[in-house]
C-alpha cells in the first residue's frame, strides 16, 4: 500500500465519498424508476396514474402578495426517462466537479511543498518568485498558473526530476495532462454554462478525444453536452490514479 502524504490522505478520502455517492444515486435512481415503472397503469388506460409536479412560489419582496411563476415542473410517464436522466447527469457532473475542485487544491498544496522544498529551482520556472513558505507559495502559485495542467505539467512535474524522467520513459502517463486539460474546461462548463462547451475551445487532438469519449454527448455539431453519467467511476478514479503518482515521487 503506498504512504500518503497528509494531502494525499485527504484528498483519497474526499474521493472515495464522492465516487462512493455517485454509486449511491445510482441505486436510488434506478429502484425509484424501477418502483414507478411496476406500478405503471396497464395500456388501456389513456390517463396516466403518475404524476409529479412543483410549483416556484413567492411572496413579492415589498407587497407580500404571492407570485407564482408562469412555469411548473410536471413530470408523468411520458417525460419520466428523460427527467431523471437529466437528474443523474446534473449529479454525476457535479461529483465530478467537486473531484476537480479537491484536485486543484491538492495541486497547488503539493506544489507548494515541493517549491519550498526546493526553492532554487522553483524559482528558475517562469512566473515563480522565492517564498517563505508553503502559504505564500501557494498563494503565488493560485495568482501566476491558473491552469491545473500546467501546474502539473510545467511546475510539479520539472521539480520532481524522478517523476519527470519517468513520464519521458513511459510516454503513455503524459496523457494525465491531456485528461487534466479537459477535466479543467469540462467543470468550468459545468459550474459556468449547464455544462455546454464549445468543443473547438479544445485545441490538442488528444484532449479532444478524452473530451468526446467520457466527458459528453454531442448536442450540434459545435458544442457537446457535458454528461459524466456513464464514466463518473472512471474519471474520479483517473484522478485518484493523477494523485498516486504524485506521491510515489514525493
Amino acid at each position: 500500500m503506498s504512504i500518503l502524504s497528509a494531502e494525499g490522505k485527504r484528498i483519497i478520502k474526499k474521493l472515495v465519498d464522492y465516487n462512493g455517492s455517485v454509486f449511491h444515486h445510482k441505486s436510488m435512481s434506478d429502484g425509484y424508476l424501477r418502483t414507478i415503472k411496476n406500478n405503471a397503469p396497464p395500456k388501456k388506460y389513456k390517463k396516466s396514474q403518475f404524476y409529479l409536479g412543483s410549483k416556484l412560489i413567492i411572496r413579492h419582496p415589498i407587497t407580500a402578495q404571492h407570485i407564482w411563476a408562469e412555469t411548473d415542473y410536471r413530470v408523468d410517464y411520458s417525460n419520466l426517462n428523460q427527467y431523471v436522466a437529466k437528474l443523474n447527469r446534473q449529479i454525476n457532473n457535479y461529483f465530478v466537479s467537486q473531484s476537480y475542485e479537491a484536485l486543484e487544491s491538492y495541486l497547488y498544496s503539493v506544489a507548494a511543498k515541493i517549491c519550498l522544498k526546493n526553492r532554487k529551482a522553483a524559482v528558475e520556472i517562469k512566473n515563480i518568485i522565492k517564498c517563505a513558505d508553503t502559504a505564500s507559495f501557494r498563494k503565488h502559485l493560485k495568482d501566476k498558473w491558473r491552469s491545473t495542467n500546467e501546474l502539473y505539467t510545467r511546475v510539479i512535474i520539472k521539480l520532481l526530476p524522478e517523476m519527470d524522467t519517468f513520464i519521458r520513459e513511459n510516454p503513455s502517463f503524459k496523457n494525465y495532462g491531456f485528461f487534466l486539460e479537459v477535466l479543467l474546461k469540462a467543470r468550468h462548463s459545468i459550474t459556468h454554462n449547464e455544462g455546454i462547451i464549445a468543443i473547438d475551445d479544445v485545441k490538442d487532438k488528444k484532449a479532444k478525444e478524452y473530451l468526446i469519449d467520457f466527458f459528453g454527448k454531442y448536442n450540434s455539431k459545435p458544442t457537446m453536452q457535458i454528461d459524466c453519467t456513464e464514466h463518473a467511476h472512471e474519471i474520479i478514479g483517473t484522478i485518484a490514479k493523477i494523485v498516486h503518482l504524485i506521491e510515489h515521487f514525493l
